[in-house]
């Protein structure tokens, strides 16, 4: 999954060259170290969920586009993540994103759009082994 952290990083870095700003002025705006946006642009590590919406709300790009790499850039922007857009491989790194990142299982199922593709995101978690009690008792 290294190799999708450096193309993730290539799409962060493009959508805000898009925008015309400095990795100083993204960082600010995104309210990060510039060093942790660096890291994220080399591909040396991945954001968390948040920070993605954010990215994906600041420069107007969908994020399908800037997850997954589906979608136009140039698209209308878009705060879901459509599911329907995925392939088998495109669910495997979103499955072993909320692997590493369980702490942002809850903002996954914020931005994906469609109850069924919620409750096809749990039904797949618990499968995983994620524990969801947070998530079906509420």
């Amino acid at each position: 999954m290294e190799k999708d952290n450096i193309k993730l990083g290539h799409r962060i870095k493009t959508a805000r060259e898009k925008m015309g700003m400095t990795q100083a002025e993204f960082a600010a705006k995104l309210e990060v170290y510039p060093t942790h946006l660096n890291r994220w642009e080399k591909g040396k590590v991945a954001p968390g969920w948040g920070i993605l919406a954010e990215i994906s709300k600041i420069c107007n790009v969908s994020l399908d586009w800037l997850i997954i790499g589906n979608d136009d850039f140039e698209k209308e922007h878009n705060t879901f993540l459509n599911l329907n857009n995925c392939n088998n491989k495109d669910i495997e790194k979103i499955i072993y994103w909320l692997q590493n990142n369980p702490q942002d299982i809850i903002l996954f199922l914020k931005i994906i759009k469609g109850k069924k593709e919620i409750k096809a995101a749990i039904e797949a978690l618990q499968l995983l082994g994620l524990s969801t009690d947070r998530l079906t008792n509420s």
